[in-house]
């Protein structure tokens, strides 16, 4: 006697690109974040400020300063790219201006 099951299948959707780019970008992120030289440097900055900073923000400070260097390093860069590199520090800044009011934010409540 011949046994068969009939398994249902999840309904198939579409898959979105660009959902799928930004979820691969967050995953690796949070694969960053969790890794031995981040959580040893976001101890270090810790101890540097005298308050708590988490992996996350470490990574965005990273991030912050390879901006920084990029602008200012003497790099045979056309002047648009250095102006394309200032854009790029300034909206690194802003983003990590946010990061810290939303975790200052978090802790007074």
């Amino acid at each position: 006697m011949k046994k068969e099951m009939i398994l249902p299948a999840p309904a198939s959707r579409p898959a979105k690109s660009a959902g799928s780019l930004f979820t691969v970008f967050a995953m690796c992120r949070l694969w960053c974040a969790h890794t031995l030289p981040v959580l040893y440097l976001s101890r270090y900055y810790s101890r540097l400020l005298g308050e708590e900073v988490t992996p996350l923000h470490t990574l965005r400070l990273i991030h912050a300063q390879l901006a920084f260097l990029m602008l200012v390093f003497p790099w045979p860069f056309p002047l648009a790219v250095r102006a394309l590199f200032c854009l790029w520090f300034a909206l690194v800044l802003l983003r990590c201006q946010r990061s810290s009011r939303a975790v200052l934010s978090r802790s007074s409540v």
